[in-house]
């Protein structure tokens, strides 16, 4: 889904059209609405970008330590520049690394990711975009073993992914032996395919809790699922 610079509210700061310094996109929105615990402790973002999805579980977990972690310095800055912007009891921490060099004391409850998702490998000449775009730079199996080794007991991991990368994802969790905990079919409109899904990953085997979201009735009228999940960061919510 494109991104877009939409008006977006945090309960203790607002950004607005004229003052943003973040990209707020519907895939970070839905990952950083849904992905829950019941007692967080521990939160880790992977490829925290400028820091979107931190804040949004920060805001919902105000007690939690909550670190995020980005390889590309320009986008690091940027969440740093956002996390020192906000007035929560305790502000995320940026970490400038890669996911594997990245070698936390801590375990996580939870483990949360917009990745890159893009097959291609031409460069686009603009590293700052390939690195964002391409899962290259941050595979999903490099993800998956991650959260194996890192994760609470209790803890999940969960990502948005396009909804064709769902049989990849079986697999490769299978490998990792992570079970598929949750499930969510996102559809921009009741016309249209999906293109993404929601997923949250357990060290536990469960069974499969299915659901679905719609975005939109018609064309900028939000669905009432939606304004639900995400109506505490939305302004215009």
């Amino acid at each position: 889904m494109t991104n877009h610079l939409l008006p977006f509210e945090f309960k203790q700061f607002k950004i607005a059209h004229d003052k943003c310094a973040m990209k707020v996109g519907v895939d970070g929105v839905l990952i950083g609405s849904w992905a829950k615990h019941d007692k967080p402790k521990y939160i880790l973002d992977i490829g925290t970008g400028s820091g979107l999805i931190a804040l949004m579980m920060q805001q919902r977990y105000p007690e939690s330590k909550i670190i995020g972690i980005e390889p590309n310095i320009n986008s690091y800055h940027q969440a740093l520049d956002n996390f020192k912007n906000t007035n929560f009891k305790h502000q995320p921490t940026a970490y400038q690394n890669t996911l594997s060099n990245f070698h936390p004391i801590k375990k996580f409850d939870i483990i949360v990711s917009n990745p890159p998702f893009f097959k291609e490998s031409v460069s686009s000449n603009n590293n700052d975009r390939d690195q964002a775009r391409q899962a290259l730079f941050l595979p999903l199996d490099e993800i998956l073993a991650f959260a194996t080794k890192h994760l609470t007991p209790s803890g999940t991991l969960n990502l948005v992914y396009p909804t064709c990368d769902l049989k990849q994802i079986k697999t490769t969790a299978l490998k990792h032996q992570l079970s598929i905990r949750r499930l969510c079919t996102v559809l921009p409109n009741l016309k249209k395919p999906s293109k993404r899904i929601l997923i949250e990953l357990s060290l536990s085997p469960t069974t499969t809790e299915n659901e679905t979201i719609v975005i939109e009735t018609s064309r900028h009228q939000y669905s009432n699922e939606y304004r639900t999940l995400t109506k505490d960061f939305y302004l215009n919510f």
